[in-house]
């Protein structure tokens, strides 16, 4: 093919996944010590990921180029600012565009759009980031880092609330179903459905859904349900003492212990409003 039939390069339209870092605070030593506290226990849970830094809470201007090194140092890559005034010029400046703010993902069963390729993924060792590696799943859109910590003060990280469908979601048609415990560095992500493991998850393993996690057995790593903003997802295990649990992007750590009625116990893990809640399951 001659080099007058191909075009040097092409435009075309895309959408990507990012979380939004909610910065309430300008002071990055008091932001640093917030990090560290909080996503020391979040292992692989930000890898790479973009992100887009939300500076509308604040009126002081921030050290972009630090501000960007430190996020950095935290595996969260910074595409894209929500800012006004100087906090917008200074964040071009560093290099980073300005982002207008957009509704976020819509629960599951809201709409058919956004959840091309409903395909799920195979339980993957722990290593590079690939299409079937749970390290490849987006926190919650719309998810933002609480430095001050004011809001849901079990969790260590608190998303933006996500507009709940008015109705009930349909069944995840996409369920991924794993037979066999799961070992350490392990990490499965049910994309666009439910995730099922029945047997242990391990200390270092992961369990990622966009739907809901079902774990018949102990939990003792880490499961996160509502991966891309479904606030109605939940956790079910039938004996959870984890590393991690979360949904729609706001998470607790085993920082917080949990209570005696819940921990080892057969429970359910939800989300009221913003905060986590943990609690036993029993019949009714």
């Amino acid at each position: 093919m001659s080099k007058t039939e191909t075009a040097p390069f092409s435009i075309k339209s895309a959408s990507f996944d990012a979380v939004r870092v909610v910065i309430a605070t300008a002071d990055l030593a008091e932001l640093r010590a917030a990090l560290a506290s909080r996503l020391a226990a979040a292992g692989s849970f930000f890898d790479n990921d973009p992100v887009v830094v939300d500076t509308m809470a604040l009126d002081e201007r921030l050290d972009w180029p630090e501000l960007i090194a430190l996020l950095r140092e935290y595996r969260m890559q910074p595409i894209g600012a929500v800012a006004v005034g100087e906090n917008l010029l200074a964040a071009a400046e560093a290099g980073i565009a300005p982002l207008p703010l957009r509704a976020p993902v819509a629960p599951r069963g809201a709409s058919a759009a956004g959840h091309e390729g409903r395909d799920g993924a195979a339980l993957t060792p722990s290593g590079p980031a690939t299409q079937a590696d749970a390290s490849a799943a987006p926190p919650a859109t719309g998810g933002g880092v609480d430095p001050a910590g004011s809001v849901a003060p079990d969790a260590s990280v608190t998303a933006q609330p996500v507009a709940a469908d008015a109705h009930p979601p349909e069944p995840a048609p996409n369920t991924i179903v794993i037979d066999r415990p799961m070992r350490s560095g392990q990490r499965v992500y049910a994309r666009g459905g439910d995730a099922v493991v029945i047997g242990l998850v391990s200390n270092g393993a992961e369990v990622i859904a966009d739907g809901n996690v079902h774990i018949y057995g102990p939990l003792r790593g880490k499961a996160m349900a509502g991966a891309r903003g479904d606030t109605t997802a939940r956790v079910f295990c039938t004996h959870l003492d984890p590393e991690l649990i979360g949904i729609a992007g706001v998470y607790r750590t085993t920082d917080t212990p949990l209570p005696p009625e819940v921990r080892g116990q057969l429970a359910q893990v939800r989300l009221d409003g913003d905060k986590l809640i943990v609690e036993p399951l029993r019949a009714q």
